[in-house]
């Protein structure tokens, strides 16, 4: 927002949806900066030169309705739920090559109530399926090769035959669609995906497994 500063900006946010997470990114944090920021309706803070794995923590923590300020590196305020709270939600692999999806939709199904672990190719999706239990699979199509993602799905039912298995791709077509019945796939998303659409499979498809 030109001509305003960002706590001017936060509080207009804020102003118009009191649920918006609103999260400053600074050159210095201080008690100072973080009560204003707090005061602005804001919901974290982090310094610049300690982006990365530090930021992704942040978004994690207010997308779950935390608050996040790191004067004191890495340190949460005001974790909404219990340990046990958190081991009940449903556990998504999500594969996919592309960075900035696996950055964001990790973080809007977390914010869903979902616990996302996510990989970035067919050897690093098979690791996660041979140390960790997983409700279900979220797998792009191709990733990068065409149709690896069946290689994937094919993983997942020799190790954990009970997961439920979804493809998401940007590129549908009548043979990749095919070979996704063949590979008892619940559901074949295309890019861009709805949201709610995919939140609602996911949480429909998962249930009736579950719960026959």
């Amino acid at each position: 927002m030109p001509g305003i500063s960002g706590l001017e900006a936060a509080q207009k946010i804020t102003g118009l949806d009191p649920n918006a997470k609103v999260l400053f990114f600074t050159m210095h944090e201080s008690a100072e900066l973080s009560a204003s920021v707090r005061n602005a309706g804001a919901r974290g803070v982090v310094v610049k030169s300690q982006a990365g794995r530090v930021l992704i923590d942040a978004i994690e923590c207010i997308l779950d309705g935390g608050m996040y300020f790191n004067r004191e590196v890495g340190k949460r305020v005001g974790e909404p739920q219990s340990r046990a709270a958190d081991e009940r939600r449903t556990r998504i692999l999500f594969v996919d090559d592309e960075p900035a999806i696996r950055l964001t939709l990790p973080h809007i199904l977390g914010g869903r109530g979902f616990e996302v672990i996510s990989a970035a190719d067919v050897e690093n999706a098979v690791a996660e399926i041979k140390v960790r239990q997983f409700d279900a699979l979220l797998s792009d199509l191709n990733i990068p090769f065409s149709n690896e993602g069946f290689e994937v799905i094919s993983a997942m039912r020799r190790h954990q035959p009970r997961c439920v298995n979804f493809i998401l791709t940007g590129y549908p077509g009548e043979a990749s669609a095919a070979l996704a019945v063949e590979h008892r796939v619940a559901h074949y998303f295309t890019k861009p995906v709805d949201i709610e659409e995919l939140v609602n499979k996911l949480n429909e498809k998962v249930i009736a497994a579950h719960h026959p």
